[in-house]
């Protein structure tokens, strides 16, 4: 009984690790993020609903991305307190290219466009 209740506590540790229920995330706001210097492409998918919801959406899109390779963001433009939970807006995105790095490989970026989001570049 004592193994099963073991075996069952590790399996669901592994799962959780999986689902992102361990890593971590910073949260910033800034007028101009020095990321933007020398202008960046990213690809994103607009999210209406809940932000939860949102959040499937960027385990998706880093289960994409091989470990440490780019910088996934997330933009909330409505307050919960005050918006339907229903009609929330929120778009989830990656940077492929910061300047003249390329963060990404083009196969990653190939998956990306299969998968719909949208593709936005900023000037420098």
């Amino acid at each position: 009984m004592i193994w099963e209740l073991a075996a069952a506590v590790f399996v669901l540790a592994v799962l959780l690790k999986l689902l992102g229920c361990f890593d971590s995330t910073e949260v910033s706001v800034s007028e101009s993020p020095s990321v933007f210097a020398g202008g960046i492409t990213v690809y994103y998918k607009y999210h209406v609903g809940t932000y939860s919801g949102a959040y499937g959406v960027c385990r998706e899109l880093m289960q994409l991305l091989p470990s440490g390779t780019a910088r996934g963001f997330g933009i909330y433009y409505d307050d919960p307190s005050k918006v339907p939970a229903h009609l929330l807006q929120s778009a989830v995105g990656v940077i492929v290219q910061a300047g003249e790095e390329q963060l990404v490989q083009p196969i990653v970026v190939e998956q990306l466009q299969r998968r719909g989001l949208e593709k936005m570049v900023s000037g420098e």
